[in-house]
């Protein structure tokens, strides 16, 4: 059997990244900062899949006051405290919507011409537990910042090969889903 990763570029993640962001909690002390129009993201809401929706939503106040940036759908956002926590430790999600986010999230943006949003997700997917284990630091609280993110090891095919894999495992990923729905269901008229 070949191993197709023996062809695939061996790189830092910090070397096909252009810039990463993560947020903050305006006070919660402030009522006027919460209940708004604004989506902000927590990262007990990563699901490992695509988020389509947040729990909480802030204000233009809240925003500005925790110097919130909006980031933009279809970025790949990774859990990066409490991952000590087998629930949390590999915890990602792609964005189905432009969001902010809290501490505990980090946003990576690639370089568009080594890294797709998409191949990082499923690459993290398949990593995010070994490497929350052997890269993250802390005594209690085991997290990641931008320094040891940026030493993560990734393995990268072209761009194009990065698209057809997203494709084909997202793919997969929707049988999965229909067929976990249809069991359900099947389930259900049987009870």
């Amino acid at each position: 059997m070949i191993n197709v990763e023996n062809d695939w570029e061996q790189r830092k993640l910090g070397d096909v990244i252009d810039d990463m962001y993560n947020g903050q909690t305006p006070s919660r002390n402030k009522s006027e900062y919460w209940n708004g129009t604004i989506k902000w993201l927590s990262s007990g809401e990563l699901n490992r899949g695509t988020v389509y929706d947040s729990i909480e939503m802030i204000t233009e106040e809240g925003q500005k006051a925790a110097n919130l940036k909006i980031v933009p759908k279809g970025t790949f956002v990774m859990a990066i405290t409490g991952l000590e926590a087998a629930g949390t430790r590999g915890n990602c999600a792609l964005l189905g919507f432009d969001t902010t986010l809290n501490q505990s999230c980090m946003a990576l943006f690639p370089k568009q011409e080594m890294l797709t949003s998409e191949f990082l997700f499923q690459w993290y997917r398949k990593v995010g537990e070994e490497y929350g284990i052997n890269y993250t630091q802390g005594t209690k609280q085991q997290s990641y910042n931008a320094e040891l993110i940026k030493i993560l090891p990734i393995s990268l095919p072209s761009v194009g090969e990065q698209r057809k894999i997203f494709s084909y495992l997202s793919h997969l990923d929707h049988l999965i889903t229909l067929h976990q729905r249809q069991h359900k269901l099947h389930r259900n008229t049987l009870l």
